[in-house]
């Protein structure tokens, strides 16, 4: 390490090792620009794309928004600088998945998460987008639209949600088609608002999986069945 050191590559913090700022700049610009040249070449390979995550959904806030300002910002405006519209980045998006999904070679997971993330600060629409099957690293989740979108099969391993439950056994829609309830896993019952689709509350009262659940016809009340037979009234 004094060898290095001695180069002046790194520099000490409180202990630690960090990388001089002239050093994180050049090694941030050249990630940027082969970002960038394979999104805009749509290249097959698409190696730093799939290698290198644009940001990591799991580190901490500031962490995470020093990301997004210093690579992903940066990676969307060229996208539309060079792009030139709305309509265009979100075709060169929907090819690059299915080169992503129709690849033969071996995949990290970063790639489709750093697409979703990209679309997000972009503001694209991802309805009816078919990430069936795929995996899916390091995708922030939060307060992202993805009604109609196919994760069927989906690994996301390291994502971060809106909100954590358990695998889903039973749903039902309200009467009025206004409200949806799920139950899952872990005992626990969701009540979400369709349009726009937002969380409303929580029941606890199970112990285990919901097997069941139904509405009142002036959906008013639910019912959710437990797999020991029993049944629970929510008001």
């Amino acid at each position: 390490m004094d060898c290095i050191g001695s180069r002046s590559l790194i520099e000490t913090q409180a202990g630690s090792y960090t990388q001089q700022p002239v050093v994180m700049e050049y090694v941030t610009a050249r990630l940027l620009k082969e970002f960038a040249r394979e999104l805009l070449q749509q290249s097959s390979a698409l190696d730093f794309f799939c290698t290198y995550p644009l940001i990591k959904a799991t580190a901490k806030d500031y962490v995470r928004e020093s990301q997004i300002r210093l690579i992903l910002k940066p990676i969307a405006s060229q996208l539309d600088a060079n792009l030139g519209s709305a309509k265009a980045i979100k075709q060169q998006l929907q090819k690059i998945l299915q080169s992503l999904r129709s690849s033969a070679m071996p995949l990290s997971g970063y790639g489709r998460g750093n697409l979703i993330n990209l679309a997000h600060h972009l503001q694209i629409d991802l309805t009816n987008y078919d990430f069936s099957g795929l995996r899916i690293w390091q995708a922030y989740l939060q307060g992202v639209n993805l009604q109609q979108v196919n994760f069927a099969a989906a690994d996301f391993a390291k994502s971060v949600f809106t909100q954590t439950f358990g695998s889903i056994l039973s749903l039902a829609f309200s009467p009025d088609g206004q409200f949806l309830a799920t139950g899952d896993t872990k005992g626990e019952i969701y009540l979400w608002q369709v349009t726009p689709p937002r969380s409303l509350m929580t029941f606890q009262g199970h112990s285990n999986w919901i097997l069941s659940i139904a509405w009142s016809p002036d959906g008013i009340i639910l019912a959710s069945g437990f797999y020991d037979q029993s049944v629970k009234l929510w008001n």
